[in-house]
């Protein structure tokens, strides 16, 4: 009696901890964080953290660069080596061959402003390459999900299906049967058996869509022949976004910061460029003789040349480009919130709908089989009334995924972080099983 409860106290430990690790991530979850492996999405991390590394390499300009260097002369005969001014001491360096170190540093003063421009640009294309991460991560999760919940609405099908091919094929044997005691025409054996052939026929289409749409989910998460095993989907609540909020607005106002940047830089290239200079070099020759050179100063340069003005005028234009870009993918923003909110309210409502209208059809379904089995109805009415219950669960389904579909689209077009995207869906899971609870 012991050992029976301590099973049965183990049995239930056991139960709740496979709940509620079910409740934290179930297979939808599993199949969305699957997704994020993908290997487009981890070569849209390394873009965007090379991006990065450019925007850091062009700030490290503010600090200069710094050169040492080493190198080993042989002259074919005595050379006069480093910096020498006649009639001052000491003596020269006269070597036929001499080992020269040196360092040398250059410091820009940005007082034009190229450096900066130089960064400004570099940091609009790095958030260019965030954003579009972001954006490669969202689209597998986007196509994750649509794939889980067309799997899910195909498997609906199938399951209402084979139910009622395996109806359809009692029924076939029961007429067949009936036909041979006289007790039934053989044009209603016949009619049963064309049903079951369109049912099978039907069947095996559905079968050839389910393995396209595992294909396509198995290239997102590299789970191969996946079939869902909850028997709920989670239909999650929507959330609105601002159109200037949106991952497209800021990727263009991103690209637009660069291009205004890079239409700065090209200008500023066309005036003088200042920068503080020093060097160091230590030359040695055989025998222990050796001399130090060096020096600092300051370089001023200004560029000459038609290709200058040339490449600040395309700056120019380009910058002008990226605002309208800008101006336009506001307005697509807007256009596509709008119209995604309408498809999901449309699907709400249908989804609504249906599931009246399937518990309808089922009653009604269930009334008639009784019927026909009574002689008061005819097969033809009857397998009028199963298609239309067939019909209406797969429109159901269909309707379902069509609300996610609109959801994940506008979390792609928000730009949600895909933590937040998995757990909404978590939570909406979650919130399923404790009102049918």
């Amino acid at each position: 009696m012991r050992r029976m409860r301590r099973h049965v106290l183990f049995t239930l430990l056991a139960s709740l901890l496979w709940e509620s690790g079910s409740a934290r991530g179930g297979e939808l979850g599993e199949l969305l964080r699957a997704a994020l492996g993908n290997p487009s999405v981890s070569a849209s991390r390394s873009l965007a953290e090379g991006a990065e590394a450019q925007a850091g390499a062009a700030r490290g300009r503010y600090l200069g660069q710094a050169q040492i260097s080493y190198g080993r002369h042989h002259y074919e005969g005595p050379r006069v080596v480093g910096y020498y001014a006649p009639g001052t001491l000491p003596a020269p360096l006269l070597a036929n061959t001499v080992d020269v170190t040196g360092f040398s540093y250059v410091l820009p003063i940005d007082i034009f402003g190229q450096v900066s421009a130089a960064v400004d640009k570099a940091g609009g294309e790095a958030e260019a390459a965030r954003l579009s991460f972001r954006r490669q991560q969202l689209a597998k999760l986007h196509q994750t999900l649509g794939d889980y919940y067309t799997l899910q609405a195909l498997e609906r099908r199938r399951e209402a299906m084979s139910a009622y091919r395996g109806w359809v094929e009692a029924t076939v044997k029961r007429l067949d049967a009936e036909v041979k005691l006289g007790r039934a025409a053989p044009v209603q054996a016949r009619y049963a058996q064309s049903q079951l052939a369109r049912l099978q026929s039907d069947e095996t289409q559905l079968t050839g869509d389910i393995a396209a749409t595992q294909a396509n989910l198995a290239e997102a998460t590299g789970q191969a022949d996946f079939l869902p095993r909850a028997a709920t989907v989670p239909l999650p609540s929507w959330r609105d976004a601002p159109a200037e909020e949106t991952l497209t607005a800021k990727t263009a106002k991103a690209r637009e910061s660069s291009a205004q940047a890079a239409a700065r830089e090209a200008r500023s290239n066309l005036l003088p460029q200042v920068a503080l200079d020093a060097a160091y070099s230590y030359n040695a020759a055989p025998g222990g003789d050796n001399r130090e050179t060096w020096g600092y100063g300051a370089t001023i340069s200004l560029p000459l040349g038609v290709a200058a003005f040339r490449q600040a005028d395309a700056a120019r234009a380009n910058a002008m480009a990226a605002q309208d870009t800008t101006r336009a993918t506001l307005r697509e923003a807007e256009s596509a919130i709008r119209a995604l909110r309408a498809q999901y309210d449309a699907a709400r409502s249908e989804t609504t709908a249906l599931e009246k209208e399937v518990g309808y059809r089922e009653e009604v379904v269930k009334v008639e089989r009784e019927m026909q089995q009574l002689g008061n109805q005819t097969l033809e009415n009857l397998f009028r009334h199963e298609d239309d219950l067939l019909e209406a669960r797969t429109r159901l389904a269909q309707a379902q995924a069509r609300v996610a579909a609109s959801w994940s689209g506008m979390q792609m077009l928000a730009g949600t972080d895909p933590d937040a995207y998995i757990a909404a869906l978590d939570a909406t899971m979650e919130d399923r099983k404790r009102n049918a609870q």
